[in-house]
């Protein structure tokens, strides 16, 4: 068994932080339909740590500034640590669809919610900041994605579970190389 120790964990932490003090922001949500003139911004660090006998840290980034895509992952613990990494450019269609699939999913709203997440299962904590249509957007969401040893219907005590799966298929996405959001 890897225990992962507070160090490690206060080094995501921190990380995280500074990743987010770095995204560019405005006020307000964005809404309406996506503007070509404006610059589109998304940041994105989703941190799932799962608690147990195989206890591990993934953090995975995303960065989309206009049409550039930077993706980063990290796995700490067990079974081994890995990395991996890409870049890739949209296309003019690409970036229209996940500007509207924000909009269309109501993405571009800000939220935080805060739940416990230290029991056995995974943990999650994502961050979010985007700025669509001159419109800033930030998003703290964290909690237990799923705690073992209750019924399915019980496993998450994440309120916004529905919002965190719209943004995890942003996520899954990008891990593809994909455009359509």
């Amino acid at each position: 068994m890897i225990k992962l120790n507070n160090f490690a964990k206060i080094i995501v932490l921190v990380c995280t932080a500074i990743l987010l003090l770095v995204a560019m922001s405005t006020s307000g949500p964005a809404t309406g339909k996506p503007s070509k003139n404006h610059p589109f911004k998304l940041n994105l660090i989703l941190i799932k740590e799962e608690f147990g006998e195989e206890s591990s840290i993934d953090t995975y980034y995303v960065s989309i500034v206009n049409q550039n895509v930077k993706y980063a992952w990290k796995h700490t613990g067990y079974p081994a640590d890995q990395e991996k990494h890409h870049n890739y450019k949209l296309t003019p269609p690409g970036l229209h669809n996940i500007k509207q699939y924000i909009i269309n999913e109501q993405i571009n709203q800000n939220l935080s919610e805060t739940r416990p997440e230290n029991l056995p299962g995974v943990a999650v904590r994502l961050n979010l900041t985007l700025v669509l249509n001159s419109k800033s957007t930030k998003v703290r969401v964290s909690g237990m994605y799923h705690q073992l040893n209750l019924p399915e219907e019980n496993q998450s005590n994440i309120e916004n579970l529905k919002y965190f799966r719209k943004v995890q298929k942003i996520l899954a996405t990008v891990i593809r190389k994909q455009e359509n959001f």
